[in-house]
């Protein structure tokens, strides 16, 4: 499975940052502490899932968004995970089928008797625009991608909005969507062989196009045939297609277009007055009951599952506000089993979604549903065929992302402080790392989990390590001795903040900084309060606010005796403009310097021999071209000229900056590779600025070798990390 921001592997910062010097240093191979990889429900949301019999057990997909915590590498993609026929996990982790640059959404699944057969939404760059084509991808019963590159299904189209469906007729599979075509739409099948290719490519067109478009496309098949059910001109329609997708018959008009096939035929779904309402269906549209069954009031229903054939019985199931998922049986005759339903699942007063079912692993059924509580996870639960349901499952699981690394150097090696995600569940982690980058314990030491916990960092003031982070709405500090054992019994609450914290140490004093909004959320205070190392004491009985605005990535550090703190200060809440900040905080807490440093945003500091180095993003990120800068500023305020440190396309971010003795070392996420705009394809560059500001830049591995061209600008290369 794709391994989820493990930032571990960014440690040591100065061995992975793709440093290309005039004399480039010798780096090591990235490391990964070992420990907190402990599975859970996986971060972010999980939305969408279908499942799909076969192989022995079931297969079930879903759009995943795990790739895109901590920035914007791949927006969504497609995940499966197979089931045996008691719906327990026969994979280690969920299988990525779909992992790329932009949007991967919305599959679909079915199983032909040797495979699955995965399809999805696609998105697709197109020089100047997007557009979203159909792709697929098939997995064996043994789990494994058989097309990881994935095949297109249809052309693409200009538009991000495409409806369809799947079903398999036999070996083969079957797609049909719509298309546009000069603003009018047609209904299209395309038809996919066992060997994973299109027989079809150009598509067979269904429906002809019209003044109207389709919608609520539904596909089903029974005894070689497929059944394609729509809404024409505000009715349902049914039209049924053979082998090579020929029309048979005329096309009759169902009661609904929720239709599910089997062996024997359909089963269709509709809304009554009062009531859901079903009926099994021949394949020529005859209804057994006419009028309709009743199977539950709709009161409280809020989406109908498509219904799932297992062998000998229907299974009908829906999602309801107050119950949960429910389902009920239904026999071949259309008698109803379960008269008003049996619950699959209560979860927890939330509104679950996607509710797919599929039939006939083990003559039972199989649920997959979106939602529990207030997790935004796929679930799954197993019902045998006399509805004797199993465990809640969560499908969606993943190694913790791990998120948002602050470091600092110690005596004998470094301090780490991250937060770690499983799902909406943050923890904030804190562990010592030896000299080469190795945990020095099997597990990091665990400081605070729950929703909003994070934005920690740490510092050395000589004796103790502190930590400082946002335990829900509150910044707190915890010391910890050079072995890790904690000083402190319990963290001691610094202010009131939903922010991050940063921390530096002058002597034995920490300063611990953060943004608040004090009175009105518009508006946002740089504010920073003084604890001592020794004592565990307050310096000032209350924070002290540096500036005003509306203030956020506030970083802090020290130079020698005093604190260089910076933030970046927008023009107001709602304006993307920002000017960097720079405030001097001396040992007593006097605040003897604060001016405004350059436009852009994203400032970060670090202090080196007397004086500290400034570096930021130049231009908002409203704009589509940022590069990197910095300069220095000197115990009295005094700023030094600007320097250009990356010149290339596209934008250069979040700068970080470490003093090493002799020089400053600069690193940032450079998107120069990008390949289109919602590709935010990110590597990590840097360059050295020495005590004079001035920026060494060397050969690249890729391009020619640039030079500083003067002592306020450079175009700085790296190696690709």
């Amino acid at each position: 499975m794709k391994t989820p921001n493990v930032i571990a592997s960014l440690f040591p910062v100065v061995a992975t940052t793709a440093l290309a010097l005039a004399q480039a240093p010798t780096l090591s191979a990235p490391t990964s502490p070992l420990g907190d990889l402990l599975p859970g429900p996986a971060p972010d949301v999980q939305t969408t899932p279908r499942v799909a019999a076969g192989g022995g057990g079931y297969l079930v997909v879903w759009t995943d968004a795990r790739s895109h915590v901590g920035g914007t590498q791949s927006d969504l993609d497609v995940f499966a995970l197979r089931l045996d026929d008691l719906g327990a996990p026969l994979d280690p982790a969920p299988i990525p089928v779909a992992v790329r640059p932009g949007w991967q959404r919305n599959p679909r699944v079915a199983w032909n008797g040797a495979d699955w057969l995965v399809v999805f939404e696609d998105q697709l760059f197109n020089g100047s625009y997007y557009s979203t084509a159909l792709s697929a991808a098939r997995v064996s019963s043994a789990g494994v991608v058989l097309d990881p590159a994935g095949f297109r299904v249809r052309p693409a189209q200009w538009s991000d909005s495409v409806l369809w469906d799947l079903c398999a007729n036999g070996s083969e599979w079957v797609v049909a969507s719509s298309g546009t075509s000069g603003g009018e739409a047609a209904l299209t099948g395309h038809r996919i062989g066992a060997n994973g290719a299109v027989v079809n490519p150009a598509g067979t067109v269904l429906v002809p196009e019209t003044y109207f478009l389709y919608f609520g496309v539904n596909l089903a098949s029974s005894q070689g045939e497929v059944l394609l059910t729509y809404t024409g001109a505000s009715t349902p329609v049914a039209r049924r297609y053979g082998p090579t997708l020929a029309a048979i018959g005329a096309a009759f008009t169902p009661p609904g277009t929720n239709v599910g096939g089997g062996t024997l035929g359909y089963y269709v779904t509709w809304n009554g007055t009062t009531d859901l309402l079903g009926s099994p269906m021949t394949l020529d549209g005859t209804l057994a009951f006419p009028a309709g069954l009743a199977i539950e009031s709709t009161f409280g229903i809020t989406q109908v599952a498509k219904p799932a054939w297992d062998g000998s019985q229907w299974w009908i199931g829906w999602s309801n506000i107050v119950d949960g998922i429910v389902a009920a049986r239904v026999a071949t005759s259309g008698t109803l089993i379960d008269a008003g339903g049996v619950q699959v699942a209560a979860v927890g007063g939330s509104n679950p979604t996607g509710l797919s079912i599929a039939g006939g692993a083990a003559a039972g059924a199989q649920f997959a549903w979106t939602g529990q509580g207030q997790q935004y996870e796929v679930f799954g639960a197993n019902a045998t065929p006399a509805f004797v349901v199993g465990p809640v499952a969560a499908l969606s699981t993943s190694a913790p992302s791990q998120l948002r690394p602050a470091l600092c150097a110690g005596p004998d090696g470094w301090a780490l402080a991250y937060e770690s995600q499983n799902g909406e569940t943050r923890r904030v982690l804190f562990r010592l790392l030896d000299p080469e980058g190795g945990g020095r314990t099997a597990e990091p030491i665990e400081l605070g989990s729950g929703p909003g916990r994070g934005g920690a960092a740490v510092a050395w003031n000589g004796a103790v390590y502190a930590v400082a982070w946002n335990d829900g709405l509150r910044i707190v500090v915890q010391r910890f001795a050079l072995d890790g054992t904690p000083v402190d019994a319990a963290p001691l609450l610094v202010m009131a903040s939903d922010s991050g914290a940063a921390i530096a140490a002058v002597g034995r004093a920490f300063l611990i900084g953060t943004t608040v909004a004090e009175t009105y959320p518009q508006f946002r205070d740089a504010v920073v309060r003084r604890f001592d190392g020794d004592s565990g004491a307050f310096l000032d009985p209350a924070p002290v606010v540096l500036g005003a605005g509306y203030a956020q990535q506030l970083r802090a550090t020290s130079m020698v005796d005093r604190w260089l703190v910076v933030w970046q200060s927008n023009w107001s809440h709602n304006d993307p403009q920002a000017t960097n900040i720079a405030a001097i905080v001396l040992p007593d807490g006097t605040v003897s310097t604060n001016t405004g440093v350059d436009f852009g945003g994203s400032p970060d500091a670090a202090g080196g021999n007397g004086s500290a180095l400034i570096v930021w993003r130049l231009n908002s990120l409203a704009n589509a071209n940022n590069d990197v800068a910095c300069c220095t500023i000197q115990p009295n305020g005094a700023l030094g000229p600007k320097v250009v440190v990356s010149t290339a396309v596209g934008r250069q971010l979040s700068p970080r900056v470490a003093w090493d003795g002799t020089q400053w070392l600069l690193a940032w996420e450079d998107q120069r590779h990008q390949t289109s705009f919602f590709d935010a394809e990110t590597d990590v560059y840097g360059a050295r600025v020495s005590a004079a500001a001035r920026c060494s830049t060397p050969r690249a591995s890729r391009g020619a070798s640039p030079r500083c061209r003067s002592r306020s600008r450079c175009s700085p290369r790296a190696a690709r990390a």
